[in-house]
């Protein structure tokens, strides 16, 4: 299975299942709640591809995966794939942000950052302009404000490579000063 992990919160992620014997038409289940397979769509009789979601608050630990076939016989891969911590916010190193401006640096400090994981602000004209993971607790991000950018508090969002996400809802990083 690739990837083999999934965070909480991961949305429609693809996950690629090998073996051996698929036909068109299988279908796909997982063993325990919290975790949906929405579609198993078959490449061949060697792979099927798994549309994924994993619920905010899915409990952590390893899920079988049971596939059937049109002609009815079936197959479980146990441990298929595990659920792991979604990341989390703690702090932001900078509240606030005027409007027009540019190249705004900003750390966001929390747990369970991934390399590659990607930040967005809620709104209108606030942009993250880049992103870098420093470690699993930090990311430094640089925030573009338009001039006309919307007053008010902004959700920042935190995604890591394995679709594990989270929230800091209302994160004061927007707020705008005329």
């Amino acid at each position: 299975f690739a990837p083999s992990t999934l965070g909480q919160g991961a949305t429609t992620k693809t996950v690629v299942a090998a073996g051996t014997g698929f036909q068109a038409g299988v279908s796909a289940a997982v063993s325990a709640a919290g975790v949906t397979i929405s579609s198993a769509t078959f490449v061949s009789a060697n792979r099927v591809d798994l549309t994924v979601s994993v619920a905010a608050g899915a409990a952590l630990g390893t899920r079988n995966i049971t596939f059937t076939n049109t002609d009815g016989g079936t197959s479980t891969s146990t441990n298929a794939i595990t659920v792991g911590a979604a990341p989390s916010v703690t702090s932001l190193s900078q509240a606030t942000l005027g409007q027009g401006a540019t190249a705004e640096p900003v750390t966001i400090s929390g747990t369970g950052f991934q390399s590659g994981a990607t930040v967005t602000v809620s709104g209108i004209g606030v942009t993250v302009s880049s992103a870098t993971v420093n470690s699993a607790t930090s990311i430094s991000v640089i925030l573009v404000a338009t001039s006309t950018a919307t007053t008010g508090t902004r959700d920042i969002t935190v995604t890591n490579t394995d679709g594990g996400t989270t929230t800091l809802a209302a994160g004061q990083i927007g707020r705008a000063h005329v």
